[in-house]
């Protein structure tokens, strides 16, 4: 009798085990039915949000061009407040809220906002030259010619402005872009001039005669950003937001010129190109060893560009961080930086940074042997690596980036824009600085008069 009790007792709990796991069975397809259904809406959540992007873009760039058309040059609505409104001005440098950061904690790089000068006349400073006034836009782009007083700016009013620096005027214009223009570059003869824009395309100029020489059509996305092979000015790159960097060859037009297309994992909104033409990246403010990078977060970080030649794959993650600068704004919107380098800055380094006898420190920084370093009276701009960059916040600023990592000081505040400053350029071989900003204008700043030879 034994026996049958046993069977009799075991199926309750067969029946007991199935139901239990028919339960937890039922209750994990509907867990998976909802996160499916959550993960739908997410996507047409993401797909409308991108959807109103797109639309207050669109309204934006036919506010421009209904100006443009009645000749107005009022300015148009402010964006910034539309797609970032903030409640309260942006905070002083001194203090400014420190934006927690996982890329400099991963090298051991502390975020901090950079200090300011103490001397009262730095050496280091620059003065306000002139306006360059034309464009009827905000000034998105400019690059100076290395061989001539020459500089182009690109700007939302469609157009490609030729500037002569030493007297502040306008000597060309070219209006043949259909959208906003969004970069412009030079060849190395300073002869001939590249323009990417909204428009899908890239221009190509003779400056010389003035006019067009051919436009490049066969490309997608907004172009934002052209750069000649600086080994190769028949040969030159565009990158688009369709995630493409493409490479063209002038010399054959009637192809297309499209020779190669190399597909990246983000949009591209700035290049630099290696020396040799073989190597390029995505980022902006080069020169020859660093590369700055302004960032959606308010950090203004510069990589040591030469520390991604070892890497397998060339990434930025790749590259070893210098600075991590706290303090300039973008608001989302892109702000363009740049390296100016000193005739005497590699000497002056090794006076002021000499290294330890047993080499550089784990992070590659050059050690202290002393403190009885270079007077910071000394310091003028032929011997220190500066690094200028726009902000959202009407200003530009200019840094010293000259020493060891996380030492970055704080030069210089240029006030005297009135709209967002996008960006800023140096001259590749004199210490001239142009800013272009939201306010359709371009400033030119020149060192003090007694710390260099003044170059005009």
């Amino acid at each position: 009798m034994a026996a049958p009790r046993l069977s009799m007792s075991s199926a309750p709990q067969s029946v007991k085990a199935s139901g239990s796991e028919a339960y937890y069975k039922s209750n994990l397809d509907l867990v998976l039915k909802e996160n499916k259904q959550l993960k739908q809406r997410l996507d047409q959540l993401e797909k409308e949000n991108r959807g109103l992007k797109k639309a207050v873009y669109d309204l934006s760039v036919r506010h421009s061009a209904c100006n443009v058309h009645l000749g107005k040059v009022a300015r148009p609505f402010d964006i910034d407040n539309l797609i970032t409104p903030e409640s309260s001005p942006p905070e002083e440098l001194d203090d400014v809220v420190r934006v927690p950061d996982l890329g400099p904690q991963k090298v051991g790089l502390q975020v901090v906002p950079s200090s300011k000068s103490n001397r009262k006349a730095d050496r280091r400073q620059f003065y306000h030259k002139s306006d360059l006034k034309g464009h009827t836009g905000s000034v998105y782009a400019a690059q100076f010619s290395k061989t001539n007083n020459l500089l182009a700016s690109g700007s939302f009013d469609q157009s490609v402005r030729v500037w002569d620096v030493q007297n502040s005027r306008e000597v060309l214009c070219f209006q043949e872009h259909l959208l906003n223009v969004s970069d412009v570059c030079w060849s190395n003869d300073g002869t001939v001039l590249l323009s990417g824009g909204f428009d899908h395309c890239v221009k190509e100029w003779d400056v010389v005669a003035g006019k067009a020489l051919h436009s490049y059509s066969e490309l997608q996305g907004f172009i934002q950003a052209v750069r000649f092979n600086p080994a190769d000015n028949d040969v030159f790159l565009a990158g688009s937001t369709s995630k493409q960097v493409y490479v063209l060859d002038r010399r054959v037009k009637s192809t297309g010129a499209i020779v190669m297309h190399l597909s990246t994992d983000a949009k591209v909104s700035a290049l630099i190109l290696y020396r040799n033409g073989i190597a390029c990246m995505s980022a902006h403010g080069d020169d020859g060893v660093h590369v700055a990078v302004n960032s959606y977060d308010n950090v203004l970080r510069v990589y040591d560009k030469f520390s991604v030649i070892e890497q397998p794959q060339m990434r930025l993650g790749g590259l070893r961080i210098v600075h991590a600068i706290n303090g300039t704004r973008t608001k989302n919107w892109p702000i363009k930086s740049t390296l100016f380098q000193g005739h005497d800055y590699s000497q002056s380094a090794r006076k002021r940074w000499p290294r330890e006898d047993d080499g550089l420190t784990t992070n590659g920084d050059y050690r202290l042997r002393s403190t009885d370093l270079q007077s910071s009276e000394d310091l003028n701009v032929q011997n220190s690596l500066l690094l200028a960059t726009g902000s959202a916040d009407n200003c530009a600023y200019i840094y010293d980036v000259s020493g060891p990592s996380g030492t970055a000081e704080l030069v210089q505040q240029l006030d005297g824009h009135n709209d967002r400053v996008c960006g800023a350029i140096f001259h590749p071989q004199d210490p001239v600085l142009a800013t272009y900003s939201a306010d359709f204008t371009l400033k030119l700043w020149k060192p003090r008069p007694h710390q260099v030879t003044d170059l005009s």
